[in-house]
């Protein structure tokens, strides 16, 4: 099979979804956990997937099945069966749930994100960094998306599709190589400053996706303050992510558009939204790192900037081509 980005549902998940669905609750009926609107972040993945994120950590993952009788089958890391908050109620989610039990489901559902988002771990969300900006930014950026703003995201930790490693892998590493080289020949250089080199290249894994306001796809990293060494390689990794996005354009560009539409459906995106899709392809893929609660004194900017010299493209604050740099407190 041909790479790809395939994040929308069949035509009789989606229909299980919309407002007149048994299924609706899925997305349009999360609980309020402590006045965080926050909270909760749910995105679609291939075979009819939905995931609900709290920052980095995968809180849950429901997976229906159109096989014979409709079934919803739900997912989660085994750990929350562990922990004491939330055992009980992962207990009573993790399983197959039938059609005619969506009452019941929902039920289950709001019980569990309610009793996993206690349990689930100060480092993914609640100490505010990372994951906790993610968050923020898909629904704020998302789901709650004005036509004043920029940015429009509709998608996170964004991947092109392979069947096997060996295609990821031909296919990526060409296009990291002169960005992983970059890395290596500062590390040589002064490896108290850089860290010691190493051979293990960036991921495939691209934060965010986003479209700006002349319909063009939006490659975002994030990383936080406390992060320097990230904020730094940040340029690399995401022009890297650009390249890959960009050579597969016509591609991506069929299944974001597929998945927008969906979004709108479903109430997790604006009707507005649909005006940044572009009538054919998108016509560039630009860059922007986000940095949030930036530590202004740190000596990674020095750093920050030595990168972008590197790769020879410009920096700046205005939308222009180049990367550009936004923080955010």
């Amino acid at each position: 099979m041909a790479p790809r980005y395939d994040r929308s549902l069949s035509p009789g998940a989606l229909k299980l979804l919309l407002p007149d669905g048994p299924l609706r609750f899925l997305v349009s009926d999360l609980p309020l956990y402590r006045d965080d609107p926050y909270a909760f972040d749910i995105q679609l993945r291939e075979n009819n997937t939905l995931m609900y994120y709290r920052g980095t950590t995968r809180l849950l993952s429901v997976r229906i099945h159109e096989n014979g009788d409709i079934r919803a089958v739900t997912q989660a890391d085994k750990a929350y069966g562990r922990y004491p908050s939330s055992k009980e109620a992962y207990a009573g989610m993790m399983r197959e749930w039938k059609l005619e039990e969506a009452n019941e489901m929902a039920i289950a559902f709001h019980d569990y994100l309610l009793k996993s988002a206690e349990a689930c771990k100060n480092r993914y969300y609640g100490n505010r960094k990372e994951g906790y900006w993610q968050n923020r930014l898909c629904i704020d950026w998302g789901l709650r998306w004005q036509t004043n703003q920029q940015f429009m995201i509709i998608d996170r930790e964004c991947v092109i599709g392979f069947d096997s490693e060996q295609e990821k892998r031909a296919f990526y590493d060409p296009l990291y190589r002169p960005y992983n080289e970059i890395r290596n020949q500062l590390q040589k250089e002064a490896c108290k400053i850089w860290g010691k080199a190493r051979e293990k290249p960036f991921g495939d894994e691209l934060d965010i996706l986003a479209l700006d306001s002349q319909n063009n796809l939006v490659a975002i990293e994030l990383k936080h303050g406390c992060n320097p060494g990230g904020i730094y390689w940040g340029p690399l990794q995401v022009l890297a992510y650009r390249d890959a996005f960009k050579s597969k354009l016509a591609v991506v560009t069929r299944g974001i558009k597929k998945l927008v539409e969906q979004k709108v459906l479903l109430g997790l995106l604006p009707q507005t939204a649909l005006s940044r899709l572009p009538d054919d392809a998108f016509p560039a893929v630009k860059t922007v790192l986000v940095i949030g609660d930036p530590n202004l004194k740190s000596k990674c900017w020095d750093n920050l900037n030595r990168v972008v010299k590197e790769l020879n493209v410009s920096k700046t604050d205005e939308d222009r081509d180049g990367l550009r740099l936004i923080t955010l407190e």
